[in-house]
């Protein structure tokens, strides 16, 4: 049968096999509470779209191949003392690591049953159940605090007014409270192709001292975020077109990132 020896406080030495009786000598013995079963080896590819339709984890040692900064693996139910390794083998891709689905089981302080740790590009990472419900990762194979998006919301103001909120997150969704320069215009394109041809009647403007540069008249600008990581832009058209869209260059790849339609989030 084999099993991972490890010392106590640390991490398996590798699979010891024992074939035949095994003896020791007077005084000496095997402490059972310092050994851990193997569960066995898989090279798994990451699948899905969300956490129902991840590639499920049955293995304790996990090569995953195919992250793709969307598909992911989700872990087994939280069994203290059943710790879990998985590989991300991508160089250049995140991959999502979900607890089981439609289970109360938390990964580290993410949210219960749905939150997703996201390990790294070519990362590494063990996963230390510690209760029936509880997950830690080992090390610091997690979240980036590089951005990952900028989302965009849309909300009725003042009179006449649209009201559209920028905030920078990381990968696991939370602000990245820190200042970001963002490029922003307005388009009509829902691709964010082009300024938008729309003549705006009132003003477009940002919160205080976030507008570095309005390189285009009420429709194209640069900005820099709060320490928040959140900028508030206010356009004023009393037309209130419900074909414009607020785009945004992503501050670390250069995609574009364009809201919803304006609709009728006009004041």
């Amino acid at each position: 049968m084999g099993y991972n020896v490890r010392k106590r406080g640390e991490m398996f030495l590798g699979p010891v096999q024992f074939k035949g009786a095994v003896s020791f000598g007077e005084g000496a013995g095997l402490d059972f509470s310092e050994v851990q079963a193997v569960l066995g080896a898989e090279a798994l590819a990451a699948a899905g779209s969300g956490q129902s339709t991840y590639a499920q984890i049955t293995k304790q040692l996990n090569a995953v191949t195919g992250a793709d900064g969307t598909k992911g693996v989700a872990l087994p139910a939280a069994s203290a003392g059943k710790a879990i390794f998985i590989v991300n083998t991508d160089a250049s891709n995140e991959l999502n690591v979900a607890p089981i689905y439609e289970g109360n089981d938390q990964i580290n302080a993410l949210t219960s049953g749905t939150g997703v740790f996201v390990l790294q590009p070519g990362a590494a990472a063990w996963f230390i159940p510690t209760s029936a419900t509880k997950w830690y990762v080992e090390g610091d194979a997690g979240v980036s605090t590089d951005p990952d998006t900028v989302s965009i919301s849309l909300a009725a103001g003042a009179t006449n007014t649209l009201v559209a909120t920028l905030t920078v997150r990381d990968a696991a969704g939370d602000a990245i409270a820190a200042v970001h320069q963002l490029e922003v215009w307005i388009s009509e394109n829902a691709n964010g192709i082009g300024l938008t041809g729309d003549t705006i009647s009132g003003d477009a403007t940002w919160g205080a001292n976030q507008e570095l540069e309005e390189i285009t008249s009420k429709k194209r600008f640069t900005v820099l975020t709060t320490t928040g990581g959140i900028a508030t832009l206010s356009i004023v058209d009393s037309a209130k077109p419900a074909d414009q869209y607020i785009a945004v260059r992503h501050p670390r790849t250069g995609r574009v990132i364009v809201s919803a339609a304006s609709g009728a989030n006009w004041g």
